[in-house]
């Protein structure tokens, strides 16, 4: 199979290049990039680079970030129960943080400012200039959370002369997107540019339950200002300010393999049909079918300024300064059980949770699930370029401040109950519940210092040598409160339900009930924490022809430690190790055929030492952070473009990758075989092996093969006033496991996406309309899979909207 998919790859470069020779095609487009935070062309740039422009984002119809898996090999996304807790990947490496306090392995860059979390990312893309994939380590130049690579997002400028926009789309499964833009001169000195968007997608995930709303649905506006202003013929200073908030329905866990623990299986399929347990099995057998007594949601706040100084001292030199300040909160609740169970009527689910309590650390009006996080950070870069070096020098420093309150409070049948919290369990399933619950408040500082340098030393006209280096350091402080309670069982109820998702308990009474028994402790610490090391980077490139580059380079990232965020945290348990990785990398860019077919390949190998994510704590609905020993990856990435005649275009991306983890033992899965190379330690020294030995794994989110292939034609109508277009694509990924466990389960089979586009182009640029169709082949598969046997079910997933087959058409007007 690995064999196959290296003559795949190789056989379709080779194909492009021989059979290149019968036809020629117009000269392909000079891509400008900033990846090294300058403006080069992409064929002069030594990284493995991948580039989007925004025409091409509106014309596949990536509208998210999100969507950008879907655009390009390189890009892998988990989705989580909230924003915060999805993960983009880069080569196999990813961040997975459940419960926040991980940095992401992969940069996300917008308009030179990093930003800093994960739930950010995930925004919608308007108003976009151009997005760069840098593949591979990019810690000299983009700091520490680059370890597997930047996503680096260029959004328009202010123009000089007035233009504007405006652009709608709407869909067969009733979502609605308008955009708008105006840009132009406000004085002489002063340029500014206004962009707003609506989105609305209503639900497609069915809820059968009957004062529950159906889910999936999202309600989502932004603005973005900018504003240029020459402050003198050297001095320019260009200010962004801007605002969104996302009110979205999440991704809500469904179950897709019902509880083997005996007896459980057939109660959740007997509530999930509300009785009729031919029904429940029907919903789990629709990935688009719930039942849930809870809605999900996230709510989410967005905003940011920022002010970029350029100040040109003289030629070939020039003072960088980038200041910005950003803040970003969400609220989430979600349905713990995923069934219409409620503590009034439990349906005999083991557990069945609420949202909150009168016990919640953030009040009783907060959501389950409340982040907040604020940020400012300033870089300053001085940059020098001339014959024979280009180089710059600078410095970074961010205050980043992230708090947390949540809570998750449960009824469970003490056959479930947690051991070690001074109830006692009789071992028999039954309907003999126990409440527990153990809000959480966490407040976190992440203060970094860092210099860097980066030099280009151009000996020759063909040959360059090129270094950098930075050093960060990093400290970290946390102050955790977290409260457990549990309360033993008894005849009458205990609380006080006020709504479905909130519950009032009265601790004081029952102290004083000798009927009860009550279990409580209180947790208070402080913590902290020192980082420091290096990011780097050592290579040279060599211009075979003014056509043909070739480079190598060794880099080297850094990402600081960690907090344990999630309720196993403790104060000798508080931090997770940063994680090192390094690179080598060769590529070949080249141009053929005057410069109308383009190759740029590239071969890597990565080494990621202490991996930093988390996964659930088998047979709870809680998680924990850890470092995941560590992960080895290599192989090959390939984009390739082709303007095959003056109307035919064809493009295509791949990167095939073979990955491998080393020392980490994980807990097994439900049901995996004991014995040698299967479930063979024994953690707990119980007589029953717990534990498996992972060395030699493939990692998780890491595709052996993944690619995209488009073509494009435009068709010339000589007595009309346009022209016509259409564009169909195709995405395939390979297997892809989403667990550490490496339950056979939780394993996403290969799938392949095709889009169609159908459209009509203005000669003058005017407008553009357009019908398109995402994946035409209604072909199901899923963001996640995991497993929370008696909880949620043997196996659950979540659901994206891409997952089925839709329509739509857009238009937009330029002017």
């Amino acid at each position: 199979m690995e064999m196959n998919r290296i003559l795949f790859i190789s056989s379709v470069t080779a194909c492009s290049l021989l059979s290149a020779a019968s036809a020629m095609g117009a000269e392909l487009e000079e891509i400008i990039v900033t990846a090294q935070k300058r403006e080069q062309s992409l064929q002069d740039v030594p990284i493995s680079l991948d580039v989007i422009g925004g025409e091409a984002l509106r014309n596949a119809k990536i509208d998210t970030t999100i969507d950008l898996a879907l655009a390009t090999p390189s890009i892998h996304f988990q989705q989580a129960f909230i924003p915060l807790a999805s993960s983009f990947g880069l080569r196999g490496i990813n961040t997975y943080a459940t419960s926040g306090g991980l940095q992401p392995s992969v940069s996300f860059v917008i308009d030179g400012v990093p930003i800093a979390r994960v739930g950010e990312f995930q925004a919608e893309l308007g108003d976009i200039e151009r997005v760069e994939i840098l593949r591979g380590p990019q810690g000299t130049l983009f700091g520490r959370n680059a370890t597997a690579g930047a996503i680096n997002v260029v959004r328009k400028k202010p123009t000089e002369a007035f233009e504007g926009y405006v652009e709608g789309s709407i869909t067969d499964d009733d979502e609605y997107i308008v955009r708008m833009g105006v840009s132009g001169p406000i004085t002489d000195r002063v340029r500014g540019r206004l962009a707003a968007y609506s989105k609305q997608l209503d639900d497609y995930i069915d809820n059968l339950h009957p004062l529950a709303d159906d889910e999936g649905g999202e309600e989502n506006f932004g603005l973005l200002g900018k504003l240029d202003i020459d402050v003198s013929d050297s001095v320019n200073v260009l200010l962004t300010a801007e605002y969104s908030r996302q009110n979205t329905d999440l991704s809500p866990s469904v179950t897709i393999v019902a509880d083997t623990i005996p007896g459980i299986g057939a109660i959740r399929e007997t509530a999930l049909g509300n009785g009729d347990i031919a029904l429940g099995q029907s919903v789990i057998r629709d990935l688009n079918k719930i039942n849930v007594n809870e809605n999900s949601f996230a709510d989410t706040i967005n905003k940011g300024i920022a002010a970029d100084l350029t100040w040109q001292l003289k030629d070939g030199l020039t003072l960088k300064s980038i200041s910005a300040y950003r803040s970003w909160e969400v609220g989430s609740e979600i349905d713990v059980d995923a069934t219409p169970a409620n503590p009034e009527n439990t349906m005999f689910m083991p557990i069945v949770g609420w949202n909150r309590s009168n016990l919640h650390p953030g009040g009783s009006s907060a959501p389950g699930y409340f982040f907040e996080t604020d940020y400012f950070s300033q870089e300053l870069r001085l940059e020098g370029s001339g014959e024979p070096l280009d180089w710059v020098v600078g410095g970074f420093y961010q205050i980043y401040t992230d708090g947390n309150a949540q809570e998750t409070p449960l009824l469970q049948v003490d056959y479930f109950f947690e051991p070690g919290l001074g109830l006692p369990g009789d071992g028999i399933l039954g309907n003999n519940y126990y409440f527990f619950t153990d809000p959480v408040k966490a407040e976190a500082e992440w203060e970094t210092w860092a210099a860097f340098g980066d030099v280009t030393w151009h000996i020759t006209d063909n040959l360059n040598l090129f270094a950098g280096l930075r050093w960060t350091m990093e400290d970290t402080r946390m102050n955790r409160y977290s409260r457990r309670v549990s309360i033993g069982p008894a005849e009458a109820p205990f609380y006080d339900v006020v709504n479905p998702d909130f519950v009032v308990i009265d601790l004081d009474a029952l102290a004083a009930d000798p009927l009860w028994s009550l279990f409580q402790s209180t947790t208070k610490f402080k913590a902290e924490d020192r980082a420091e090391d290096w990011s780097g980077r050592i290579g040279a490139s060599w211009d075979v022809t003014d056509d043909i580059n070739v480079y190598i380079t060794a880099s080297r990232g850094f990402v600081g430690s960690g907090i344990k965020f999630g309720r196993d945290s403790s104060p000798d348990n508080t931090f997770v190790d940063p994680s090192i990785a390094e690179s080598y990398e060769l590529g070949l860019k080249a141009d053929w055929l005057d410069r109308g077919l383009r190759t740029n390949l590239a071969l890597f190998w990565t080494e990621v030492v202490d991996l930093q994510t988390s996964r659930l704590i088998p047979g709870t609905v809680q998680t924990t952070t850890f470092n995941a020993g560590d992960l080895r990856s290599h192989g090959l990435e390939a984009n390739i473009s082709w303007n095959v005649t003056d109307q035919l275009m064809m493009d295509f991306s791949a990167t095939w990758m073979d990955t491998e983890v080393k020392d980490l033992l994980q807990p097994c899965y439900p049901g995996q075989p004991q014995g040698a190379g299967e479930c063979e330690f024994d953690n707990n020294n119980d007589g029953t092996a717990d534990l498996q030995d992972l060395d030699g794994k493939s990692g998780v989110m890491a595709p052996d093969l993944a690619y995209r292939a488009l073509v494009r034609y435009d068709i010339m109508f000589d007595t009309l006033p346009f022209d016509g277009f259409a564009q169909v694509s195709y995405t395939w990924q390979d297997d892809i496991q989403f667990r550490l466990t490496y339950d056979p389960m939780t394993e996403q089979d290969a799938y392949g996406l095709t889009d169609i586009v159908v459209g009509i182009e203005d000669r003058q640029g005017r407008y553009t309309v357009s019908v398109f169709g995402k994946n035409i082949g209604d072909e199901e598969f899923v963001n996640n899979l995991d497993s929370a046997d008696g909880v949620i079910g043997r196996v659950f997933g979540r659901v994206t909207r891409q997952a089925q087959a839709y329509y739509g058409i857009r238009a937009r007007y330029n002017f």
